[in-house]
């Protein structure tokens, strides 16, 4: 996660409720930089390794990428 912050200028988590997460990143590149991130991010979050299902919208802006991410259900208590 380091190495992420360090492409971004400002990395702001707004915590909308205890399942529900919007994250603003901001840079001084481009649009097709903020693409990248967000399917970086999205693919991230949907990874099959983490130990919770979520749901991701996002948008690239200029030099903006807003996300939000929403646990749909933790893996580990599904397998109890």
């Amino acid at each position: 996660m380091w190495k992420v912050a360090n492409y971004f200028y400002h990395i702001e988590v707004n915590e909308e409720s205890s399942e529900q997460f919007h994250i603003v990143f901001k840079h001084h590149e481009g649009k097709r930089f903020s693409n990248y991130w967000l399917q970086y991010f999205t693919e991230l979050f949907h990874s099959e390794e983490l130990g919770f299902v979520c749901a991701t919208e996002g948008e690239a802006l200029g030099e903006t990428l807003s996300l939000t991410v929403k646990l749909l259900h933790n893996k580990i208590e599904t397998q109890k």
